[in-house]
This record gives C-alpha cells, structure tokens and sequence, in this order.
C-alpha cells in the first residue's frame, strides 16, 4: 500500500510530509490553496461544472 500525506486544511494529498505541510501552512494563512502547491497533489479531481 501506498502511503500519502493529507493536508489537514483542504484535504489534498501528496507524496511527502513536506507537501502535506507547505500545502496546510498556506492554506491556513491565505484562506486558499497555492496553485503551484496543489500541482503536486496526488489525488486531484476536476471540479464539476455547475449549470
């Protein structure tokens, strides 16, 4: 099995600690997620279109 690491504020997963932490650190700080951050998550989805 795999392991990830869960970003405690918007729930993104990434490979590394390292990630999880810098993508909750932002998100905490600016209310928002780093683009450039969320790039490496492994667990993206596409949001849906809302009509």
């Amino acid at each position: 099995m795999r392991k990830s690491f869960r970003c405690g504020y918007c729930g993104l997963e990434y490979k590394t600690k390292e990630l999880a932490d810098r993508c909750f650190d932002y998100c905490t700080k600016h209310n928002a997620c780093s683009i450039e951050i969320t790039n490496k998550a492994i667990n993206k989805k596409e949001k849906s279109k809302s009509k």
